[in-house]
């Protein structure tokens, strides 16, 4: 009887050690699944633009929203990740999310769907796979102004991106699953500048105001109206243009400026289509009936006089918006595409009134022939 209590014993011991060894070291049976957005290990390049620079998600959010399962044989999908959001924590800790969740080896893949910022106007169809947002009110405010383009510029929440699809993943390890986003507004940026031709130090050019009128400020987006060669080629074909901004928007500050860009204007704007006509006044007069996108710049030019004094006088003029980029030699409407920026450079170029004399000589009227004396 005591030699069958002593071999219980045994193996109640035995027991009691298994269950504290699981306990301890779980990490040798099931691994986190976990994310992250490294720069370096980009690959292909943006979905929707030729772009191939990329930086660290966490520089622009601490936040982003992931939709992901996991594919069992044939089985209907598991659906892992619903609306999760995922934040970002510190340089070192990277990005977290509660509670977690873990790789299961038994699944053929798994495919993951990211979007960012987290924000409740995203939402994911399980059946396409595909992210719409609704009713994006955008403000047109621009960044501060620069001697070059930020192409790495904050713009806050309003910055939406979408990540590229991660499907079929196999790799069932502690390395994060990489995500890589790609800006899905359109981008608008203005420098200015005095020409060459203007003499140095003889007249100053005093930026005063750059207006912007007629660009859509509201849409909504829907990533399943494009895809593929349309897309990398450019589009804004996943936005609707539901509203314009009513009132100017743009750059009022006085500048000096010199000859060369200041890019007083860099904002986010609905990805939209600009058309072009050569239906505005130069002088705006009929600004009020105009529906397409123009532009309002104007600015002062200032002088000496002989007695040294400056002498000012300003200049206002009205342009359609796709007229600019496109010069006198053509007329085509601008895209605003997602993913993609577009520049404007504008050069001052003031003429100068300048004055020549010619004198008429004499005309012949009454003519005398006469002969003294007579």
């Amino acid at each position: 009887m005591k030699k069958n209590l002593f071999y219980l014993s045994l193996a109640a011991l035995a027991l009691v050690a298994c269950s504290e060894n699981e306990m301890q070291n779980p990490s040798e049976f099931e691994t986190a699944i976990g994310f992250e957005t490294f720069a370096q290990k980009a690959t292909r390049g943006a979905d929707n633009s030729g772009s191939t620079a990329s930086g660290d998600l966490s520089n622009y959010h601490q936040t982003f929203v992931v939709n992901g399962y996991k594919q069992i044989a044939s089985d209907a999908p598991v659906w892992v990740f619903e609306n999760q959001t995922v934040n970002y924590a510190s340089a070192d800790t990277k990005w977290s999310y509660k509670p977690l969740r873990f790789w299961d080896k038994s699944a053929s893949g798994y495919f993951f769907y990211a979007a960012a910022p987290k924000n409740s106007s995203w939402d994911f169809d399980k059946t396409t796979k595909k992210y719409t947002f609704s009713n994006l009110i955008l403000t047109g405010e621009s960044i501060a102004s620069s001697d070059a383009i930020n192409s790495a510029a904050i713009f806050g929440d309003y910055d939406l991106m979408l990540a590229h699809d991660v499907e079929g993943y196999t790799a069932y390890n502690s390395d994060p699953v990489n995500l890589e986003f790609d800006h899905i507004l359109s981008r608008f940026n203005i420098g200015v500048r005095m020409s060459d031709k203007v003499p140095s130090g003889d007249v100053v050019i005093t930026l005063k105001e750059i207006g912007l009128f007629n660009m859509a400020n509201k849409g909504s987006f829907d990533e399943g109206l494009s895809s593929g060669d349309a897309l990398k080629a450019g589009t804004n074909a996943r936005w609707t243009n539901d509203s314009k901004f009513t009132e100017s928007i743009g750059y009022k500050e006085d500048l000096k400026l010199d000859k060369d860009y200041c890019f007083v204007y860099q904002a986010l704007f609905i990805p939209q289509q600009i058309e072009d006509d050569a239906l505005l006044e130069l002088d705006g007069s009929n600004k009020a009936s105009y529906e397409n996108a123009y532009l309002y710049i104007n600015y002062t030019l200032t002088t000496k006089d002989e007695n040294d004094v400056d002498v000012s006088e300003g200049f206002k003029y009205y342009y359609n918006l796709a007229h600019l980029f496109n010069g006198s030699t053509k007329t085509t409407n601008v895209a605003f595409n997602e993913g993609w920026q577009n520049v404007l450079y504008i050069t001052i170029d003031p003429l100068a009134i300048n004055f020549d004399g010619k004198v008429y000589e004499w005309d012949y009227a009454a003519s005398g022939d006469a002969t003294i004396p007579e």
